[in-house]
């Protein structure tokens, strides 16, 4: 999902965002979801339209269901937003003059996190979700553009990989 808007739209309404809850719980067929919030089919299934363009969920056929499940890293655009303003973060980031600046003790100390990152998460973590986890444990050892820091280090790393 290339537009966080629609994450923050999608969340605006009461009825999805208890769709997203109960989709946290786990899989789950639209005419159960219909159930476990007193709402019609229809319904469930218009804000799981909504939901799925956001990136927020997503689908499979189990026969003649169709079981719903959450795209947790659908929610790291809110992640990122609310982890900016909880560690003080300037929320439009910073100049790109900053951003493109990566000292060598910065690089070392994000590469040495990145490394943590995943090892604890056996190797494999996508890219876009391994800036977030390095940016927000960055800022939070007190590092000032952590995210930019991280987000430059994964596209280092991941070119140095040839991918």
């Amino acid at each position: 999902m290339d537009d966080p808007g629609a994450v923050f739209r999608a969340l605006g309404d009461p009825t999805r965002r208890r769709m997203i809850e109960a989709l946290a719980g786990g899989p789950i067929a639209v005419g159960a979801l219909a159930l476990r919030l007193g709402v019609s089919q229809p319904t469930v299934s218009q804000h799981l339209k909504v939901l799925l363009g956001a990136g927020l969920a997503e689908s499979q056929r189990e026969g003649r269901q169709r079981i719903w499940a959450l795209r947790r890293e659908g929610l790291w655009p809110v992640s990122n937003w609310v982890g900016s303003l909880m560690m003080g973060g300037d929320l439009e980031g910073e100049p790109e003059a900053a951003q493109a600046v990566v000292s060598d003790a910065d690089r070392a100390v994000a590469k040495r996190i990145i490394r943590e990152i995943l090892v604890e998460e056996g190797g494999s973590v996508a890219a876009d979700t391994l800036e977030l986890l390095a940016g927000v444990r960055l800022r939070q050892d007190g590092m000032e553009g952590g995210f930019q820091v991280a987000e430059a280090v994964v596209a280092e790393m991941v070119a140095a990989q040839g991918g």
